[in-house]
């Protein structure tokens, strides 16, 4: 299984960053093989649909699996279509969020969690 953490940092330990859309950075986590690549995240600071974007390039890089602290509507609904499940976490590691989430301590998130951002401020 591929999955998909949205992250802040990418020194060790990597912090998950709770925007999914405006994360600066993506962590692909292929759970068979515990292959890590760490992916800079181009489209974060996009005017406008960057939610829905980064959902399409996630899904393009083949991941079913999605963990975030916040999904906005337009960016849940692309994950929704590709079958991709979203869970949240208030994790602060990418570590910490991979280990909830192989012991099924992650909540599904089967709506979105926050609101969409429109303008493309990009805020920490």
């Amino acid at each position: 299984m591929k999955l998909c953490v949205t992250t802040a940092t990418t020194e060790a330990p990597a912090r998950l960053d709770r925007r999914f859309g405006r994360s600066p950075f993506l962590t692909f986590v292929d759970t068979d093989t515990d292959e890590t690549k760490i992916e800079e995240n181009g489209l974060a600071d996009g005017a406008s649909g960057v939610g829905a974007k980064v959902a399409q390039l996630v899904a393009e890089r083949g991941a079913t699996v999605v963990i975030t602290g916040q999904i906005g509507p337009s960016a849940f609904a692309v994950l929704d279509a590709a079958g991709i499940a979203t869970y949240t976490t208030s994790a602060t590691t990418v570590a910490e969020a991979l280990a909830l989430f192989r012991e099924g301590r992650l909540d599904s998130a089967r709506a979105p969690t926050g609101p969409g951002h429109h303008g493309g401020s990009r805020r920490r």
